[in-house]
């Protein structure tokens, strides 16, 4: 014979306060109820239409539905043993057994609109890598005529560095010449003044 065991998150606990709670209780907490549904493992409401706005003070009578998890207590990720509800407290009533339905129209939706939210994004990042390949050809074209340009002044240096060398040579030349002129012209002035001194002494020009 089969037997059917629920899963904890699937059975609920109908208990019932013999006496007034040890403390008051949160039943609002926050979240996404499409993430993480109406209410939290402790019984608290994630749906905001469910929520109180102020903790609740369970008197004796008070009847409450908690989850399998929260009415017999358990174990956290970090090892903290968390004690069953009120323990000592309140009594067993019911044992009510919900299935947690699957909205397949809900699902495919949000698949189809996840889906969608992907094309969009693959779009965008092969817009964005066509433009990255578009800014990378054109500099890659500056980079080149960069190059070229820094190429052609390379070759004007030193078409410039030789036009330079060329002309300190000629500026030597013409600075030789220039002296050798200077001395032929100061040779003739003295010669000219010897011939004036000699006609002002009488003396005739020399043969």
């Amino acid at each position: 014979k089969k037997t059917f065991t629920p899963a904890p998150e699937e059975e609920f606990v109908v208990v019932e306060f013999e006496k007034n709670a040890s403390r008051p209780y949160r039943v609002d907490a926050p979240g996404n109820i499409n993430n993480d549904g109406q209410f939290t493992i402790l019984g608290e409401a994630i749906d905001k239409s469910l929520h109180l706005g102020k903790e609740v003070e369970f008197k004796k009578g008070n009847k409450v539905l908690v989850n399998r998890f929260a009415a017999d207590g358990y174990q956290r990720a970090d090892g903290t043993q968390i004690p069953p509800f009120e323990q000592g407290n309140v009594k067993v009533n019911d044992t009510i057994y919900r299935r947690q339905l699957l909205d397949f129209p809900n699902l495919i939706s949000d698949f189809r609109r996840q889906a969608e939210d992907y094309n969009k994004s693959s779009l965008t990042v092969d817009k964005t890598l066509e433009d990255s390949r578009v800014t990378l050809a054109r500099a890659e074209e500056q980079q080149k005529i960069r190059e070229e340009l820094l190429f052609k002044l390379r070759e004007d240096n030193k078409n410039l560095t030789g036009d330079l060398a060329t002309i300190s040579t000629l500026m030597e030349t013409k600075k030789d010449e220039l002296r050798g002129l200077q001395d032929r012209i100061e040779a003739i002035e003295q010669k000219l003044e010897v011939m004036q001194e000699r006609v002002r002494n009488g003396a005739g020009t020399p043969q």
